[in-house]
């Protein structure tokens, strides 16, 4: 992953401006790049270097001569074994494990068939090594293949741009997605229908780039990167495969009964907090349904809870796409109870302040009792029913539970 590559400074090492230097006048870097390889910047800042020519894109350095021979030796195997596919793509980058120092056989690739929006390889692979996990046939696997796809589009923008075609049908997928969700409370569609709009109405806001790659990078990026995000909430509902998810709420018979495992310890707390950990599990559950995360949802139920306790603010703040909240979700979930521990946890605001009532009330009570022993009884009677009620009658308001 290009986010978890370690942090890289340049050495300093100019000590005076070149004169009459505007900053690239005097400098071509042109000559610092070896034949048929160009650098890219993407839109994020991160740097690529890609052989048009050749039909190369890698991370490593082609500058450096044991780079340079090693993918020249790479890309004549690779090539050698698809003699018959022209318009595919390699990537070739260096080995995790020796990243400065790749010895022979240290380059990492792929393949990337533009036509069918796949990659491949040229050898088996083993799934665990690709993080694609276990497919039960080749329908499966294309579907799990294709956010591959787009991710590579996205993180290599600069030299090819998105065809036509896939803009056309991104656009009328997320109108789809739009009316999906306004008409469908189970929609599986990532978007909401307000963010459908907003992309839809950015994506034809990019101004035409005179068929210059270089000058769409900023178009091609954001496409791919919207249909990496719907091509793998397609392939975990199985899309297009047997037995598809229809509907976010889907078998939730089946995966709420498989958390239903019997606690003392659960039940028992849960009782002591007036068993608002069990509501708000339940509408957890519905949210977590397959282990499939639908951010504006959690969005909604992390805004209500908010208004409860300030520290999911804080947890908030740091779960806003759907890979945080799913990763915080899977972290926190229980393989016997499911959500019922971090539903206790998120519903101590609730009961505690329920607490604090009922100890307040106990404790005016006892006051009155103490200090009134002169007061008829009915009086006694009627001032501790009626300050509880003044109390939690409000209270019960700001109790409302989230849906």
């Amino acid at each position: 992953m290009k986010y978890n590559r370690p942090l890289g400074r340049e050495e300093a090492t100019l000590a005076e401006i070149p004169r009459l230097s505007d900053g690239w006048t005097v400098i071509d870097i042109k000559d610092e790049r070896p034949n048929g390889w160009d650098l890219h910047t993407t839109p994020e800042g991160d740097s690529y270097w890609s052989d048009c020519d050749r039909k190369i894109v890698s991370h490593a350095d082609p500058r450096k001569p044991v780079i340079a021979n090693l993918i020249d030796v790479a890309y004549d195997d690779v090539r050698n074994n698809i003699q018959d596919r022209d318009d595919v793509e390699i990537f070739f980058n260096t080995s995790q494990e020796a990243p400065e120092t790749p010895t022979s056989g240290a380059l990492e690739y792929y393949v990337v068939n533009h036509p069918t929006r796949q990659v491949f390889w040229t050898e088996d692979v083993k799934v665990d090594k690709i993080g694609v996990g276990q497919f039960s046939s080749l329908a499966q696997l294309k579907s799990a293949l294709t956010p591959e796809y787009w991710t590579h589009m996205d993180y290599f923008p600069c030299h090819r741009a998105v065809d036509a075609a896939a803009e056309e049908e991104l656009q009328n997928v997320l109108r789809q997605g739009a009316i999906d969700d306004m008409t469908a409370p189970g929609s599986t569609f990532p978007y909401s229908a307000k963010e459908c709009r907003q992309y839809l109405s950015l994506i034809e806001g990019f101004k035409n780039s005179s068929g210059t790659p270089a000058q769409s990078a900023y178009k091609t990026s954001s496409i791919a990167r919207i249909w990496a995000s719907i091509t793998r909430v397609r392939h975990i509902n199985g899309y297009g495969l047997k037995n598809p998810r229809l509907d976010r709420l889907q078998g939730l018979g089946d995966y709420s009964s498989l958390q239903a495992g019997r606690s003392f310890k659960l039940g028992l707390v849960e009782l002591l907090c007036f068993n608002v950990p069990r509501q708000l599990f339940t509408s957890m559950t519905a949210l977590w349904n397959g282990r499939i995360v639908y951010q504006r949802h959690w969005h909604k139920l992390f805004d209500e809870l908010r208004r409860g306790w300030e520290l999911i603010a804080l947890i908030r703040s740091g779960l806003a796409t759907a890979s945080d909240i799913s990763a915080y979700i899977s972290y926190a979930e229980s393989y016997r109870y499911g959500l019922r521990g971090l539903s206790i946890v998120l519903s101590l605001p609730r009961a505690l302040t329920i607490w604090a009532i009922l100890l307040l009330q106990v404790g005016l009570a006892s006051e009155v009792i103490t200090h009134n022993t002169n007061q008829s009884q009915w009086v006694i009677v009627a001032l501790t029913v009626t300050i509880p009620m003044m109390v939690i009658l409000p209270a019960l308001s700001f109790f409302r539970h989230p849906v």
